[in-house]
């Protein structure tokens, strides 16, 4: 069994979490895997004991992989030629950041050279082909594959009222009719104060 390193975000309250470890199911079957940047860096102080318990059976001695596995915004790669690098993208718009920017003191110009980073892997794994256009387009050579993460789209099940009514809390069918005083604001994001959902929302409901 090839050992294979995972590098990703295992633990914080976001939905990159929950993603890593959908992916790290489907990893742990195939490949003898590690979590070497477990409780490191930004996740210091995160670490609770229930997720140190689940994923000690991952957490292993310093080791020479035969694949590195990328699940990050690519500025944190570590990228090492003497195994295999993978990195997986997710991207929302049709244009990745692929030229040198001097935004901040502290960040090198070369961080924002997206292009740079993923041409310096073995393979490119985009969540969807729109992303997987947006690297091709910005002028990364390596191959791409599109990876869908493991997410139960039904959720979102055009005409399936009935389900989608008792998500979002209401108690009744409407089969399209209007649904009174009640309505339900559609979000695709991460619910953090980054994004400032609340004040979206609050925006919303009283007009202002």
């Amino acid at each position: 069994m090839k050992k294979l390193d995972f590098h990703t975000n295992l633990g914080l309250f976001a939905k990159q979490s929950k993603v890593a470890d959908m992916i790290l199911r489907g990893l742990k079957d195939h490949f003898d895997v590690s979590l070497p940047d477990f409780g490191k860096n930004h996740m210091q102080g995160r670490i609770t004991p229930e997720l140190q318990e689940k994923y000690t059976p991952y957490l292993k001695p310093q080791r020479t992989p035969d694949i590195k596995l990328f699940y990050d915004i690519p500025t944190a790669w570590g990228l090492d030629k003497s195994c295999k690098n993978i990195g997986i993208i997710g991207w929302e718009t049709n244009k990745i950041p692929s030229r040198e920017l001097q935004v901040a003191p502290h960040i090198h110009p070369a961080s924002f050279n997206w292009t740079n980073i993923l041409n310096n892997l073995d393979e490119v794994w985009c969540f969807s082909k729109s992303t997987e256009m947006a690297v091709q387009q910005a002028g990364v050579i390596k191959p791409t594959k599109i990876f869908h993460p493991a997410i139960d789209t039904s959720f979102w099940k055009p005409g399936d009222w009935k389900t989608s009514n008792s998500i979002v809390g209401l108690d009744h069918e409407t089969n399209g009719d209007e649904i009174g005083d009640k309505f339900v604001v559609g979000f695709v994001g991460e619910w953090c104060h980054k994004n400032d959902v609340v004040s979206f929302v609050g925006r919303i409901v009283t007009g202002k």
